[in-house]
């Protein structure tokens, strides 16, 4: 932390956006710490500190091809409103569902502390979940979400989802 603060400081205190919701919500994590010199360079931290996605709110994406049925994962650490799945609301021919927000198991350290009670979570994310292809906003449930997916389903982070 104290050296992420330090490189801040020393690029001039710029824009951090962070493409993944957990990231994200770590990085606001500072706030509080006792890193910072003073108020005021606590308030520019908190402010400097935005997702991705509301930086490219607005932009033009166009599909190059059919992706299926595509449904939105929102991770547990999304803000709310989540920015995220925005950005993919406009986009001529996709449909994106938004079924109910469940954790998809990873959980921090719970795929770590207990990777039975991951894999109960992580079925039951996977019950409302019925598409041929899942975005979510956070590195962690995407790479959960790639692990447990049923046969012929991918999962992604959005960020990936450009490339598709």
């Amino acid at each position: 932390r104290a050296a992420n603060v330090a490189a801040w400081r020393a690029a001039g205190r710029p824009l951090l956006a962070a493409f993944c919701a957990s990231c994200l919500a770590g990085l606001r994590a500072y706030a509080g710490s006792g890193l910072f010199r003073d108020a005021e360079e606590e308030a520019a931290w908190t402010a400097s500190i935005t997702p991705l996605s509301a930086i490219l709110q607005g932009g033009g994406f166009v599909l190059t091809r059919n992706p299926g049925r595509v449904a939105w994962h929102t991770p547990c650490h999304a803000d709310v409103p989540d920015p995220d799945p925005t950005l993919w609301l406009g986009v001529p021919g996709l449909d994106l569902e938004s079924p109910e927000a469940r954790c998809c198991g990873f959980g921090g350290v719970l795929q770590l502390a207990d990777p039975a009670l991951a894999a109960r979570v992580s079925a039951l994310r996977w019950e409302n979940l019925r598409a041929d292809l899942v975005l979510t906003g956070c590195s962690a449930c995407a790479m959960q979400l790639a692990a447990t997916a049923p046969e012929g389903v991918r999962a992604a982070h959005w960020l990936d989802a450009l490339d598709l």
